[in-house]
């Protein structure tokens, strides 16, 4: 982990200056990131990283090479029911690193990242997810310019504190609200990831995802590029499709779909923990 975080620290800065001269198309983001995939890719052992314990197929999910672990979600202190978040480190404005533990079959929900970069490293098992690609129209851009104010209104886990600015607000006018700040995308066909496959997102392609953990659960180390942030407009809305909406591209051979802000659904939580000597527990 000492390689990764010595990595971003020395390549994210470079990235995020280069971007406040010019919007960074997809293939240069990809390129300044080369030496943070390569580290992710070659130099990270989840074995190593996690301590894990080596079981047979019945009993655990898989990291590759026909070598399968015994998953950790019972073991994140506190015990805590739902997706559980590991941070490992952050420098603000510039890169996080994070690891999302599921137990079998849990989900994180259609989420965005607004104007950032994921890489996500599959540790162990497996994911379903489920992303759409924004069309970033003039008229999009100018709605996330104007609409700051309205993130920090929805209801999300990295920042759930703010919510108590809510209390005492008519949720179905924060609601209608929301829903002016729809997204117009493209939607993908659903992908299966497993360890150790090592997955990108963009401010445009496949920046709204939701993962869904396979029957032996999942655990993703994530490093976002820059983090979120509520005073730059980079707070997580959640989506959900609006079927209705959907009409389809002939020329991307995939539905123009629109996805509509909706508070957090009262099923899902993901919080923070410690595993080992990484991460701490929430102060709630």
């Amino acid at each position: 982990m000492n390689d990764l975080i010595t990595v971003l620290n020395r390549h994210v800065p470079i990235i995020m200056e280069k971007s406040k001269k010019k919007i960074l198309s997809k293939v240069e983001i990809r390129n300044e990131l080369e030496p943070i995939r390569d580290v992710m890719c070659n130099s990270l052992d989840p074995e190593k990283l996690l301590q894990l314990i080596r079981t047979d197929a019945m009993n655990g999910p898989s990291i590759g090479k026909g070598i399968h672990v015994k998953a950790i979600h019972e073991e994140i202190e506190p015990p805590r029911d739902g997706v559980r978040y590991i941070h490992i480190e952050e420098r603000e404005n510039i890169f996080s690193v994070g690891i999302f533990v599921f137990p079998p079959g849990y989900e994180i929900p259609l989420h965005d990242h607004p104007g950032m970069t994921v890489l996500s490293l599959v540790l162990y098992g497996k994911l379903s997810v489920k992303s759409f690609d924004i069309i970033d129209t003039e008229e999009q851009k100018m709605k996330k310019r104007q609409n700051g104010t309205l993130r920090e209104r929805t209801e999300k886990w990295f920042t759930r504190r703010l919510m108590e600015s809510i209390v005492g607000h008519d949720m179905t006018n924060i609601k209608s609200n929301l829903s002016s700040n729809a997204l117009h995308t493209f939607e993908n066909e659903v992908s299966e990831i497993k360890s150790p496959t090592l997955t990108e997102l963009y401010p445009c392609e496949g920046n709204v995802h939701q993962f869904i953990a396979g029957p032996q659960g999942a655990a993703v180390l994530d490093v976002l590029v820059p983090p979120y942030n509520v005073g730059d407009n980079r707070d997580c809305t959640f989506y959900k499709k609006r079927n209705e909406s959907e009409e389809w591209c002939e020329s991307e051979k995939k539905n123009k779909v629109w996805l509509v802000p909706m508070v957090q659904p009262d099923w899902f939580q993901c919080l923070s923990g410690s595993y080992l000597n990484l991460g701490g527990d929430d102060d709630e």
